[in-house]
């Protein structure tokens, strides 16, 4: 999960990924993880994570940060 700070950027992150093959939702994270603004964010395929934030660089598409959850459902931040 990529978390973006407002929704222009998760749309404008959607579009950049889907443009280069990668499939993406929009949803709204916890709090917790919007690091308590009004966020949204991309999940996606764990595989595709590395060549998305890429990407989102290489677009100059700012996002807040990555995320992975657990089989139990925990979360964690995922340092890419």
């Amino acid at each position: 999960m990529i978390t973006f700070k407002s929704v222009t950027h998760a749309q404008s992150g959607g579009r950049v990924l889907s443009n280069n093959g990668i499939l993406s939702h929009l949803v709204r994270p916890a709090a917790v993880l919007a690091r308590g603004s009004c966020g949204y964010a991309l999940r996606l395929n764990a595989i595709n994570a590395q060549k998305a934030v890429y990407l989102l660089r290489q677009k100059n598409v700012p996002f807040a940060g990555t995320f992975y959850e657990l089989p139990g459902g925990e979360i964690k931040e995922a340092k890419l």
